[in-house]
């Protein structure tokens, strides 16, 4: 089982993506994870390397604009 800090950072993820008005399916498109990868790290199963954090929630952030 994950730990708190961890679902805690995967809950983040997956708020960001929603606001973005994204499907799963549609921000790996544009992310390039895998389908798996992007439900382990949003569910806190597994944490994204800092470098794609960090591009996940500026892509994210920067939604609007496209």
């Amino acid at each position: 089982m994950s730990n708190p800090k961890k679902r805690k950072q995967g809950s983040v993820l997956k708020q960001k993506r929603m606001e973005a008005g994204l499907t799963q399916e549609k921000a790996i498109e544009y992310l390039g994870f895998s389908l798996r990868s992007l439900q382990a790290y949003e569910k806190g199963e597994s944490t994204p390397s800092l470098a794609k954090a960090v591009e996940w929630l500026g892509f994210m952030d920067a939604r609007w604009m496209i």
